[in-house]
């Protein structure tokens, strides 16, 4: 599985209201994570790997999120 990362910060405005931010990264590492390996030895494709693992290893995501609070 790919790592995971996660910064939030909130930031006043005024005395009743804020700006919450959020930083979400998932993949961090860009580690590509494989799909199912075919485990029948009688198959042709025996060992053969599957996809790609979607949607765990699709690349290096980046989500960014703003909140106004009042």
């Amino acid at each position: 599985m790919g790592v995971d990362a996660n910064v939030q910060r909130t930031f006043p405005i005024y005395e009743r209201m804020s700006l919450e931010t959020t930083f979400n990264v998932y993949n961090l590492f860009n580690h590509q994570v494989l799909g199912g390996v075919d485990t029948n030895p009688t198959d042709p494709n025996f060992g053969r790997v599957f996809g790609d693992g979607w949607p765990n290893s699709s690349g290096r995501w980046l989500a960014i999120q703003g909140r106004l609070r009042f």
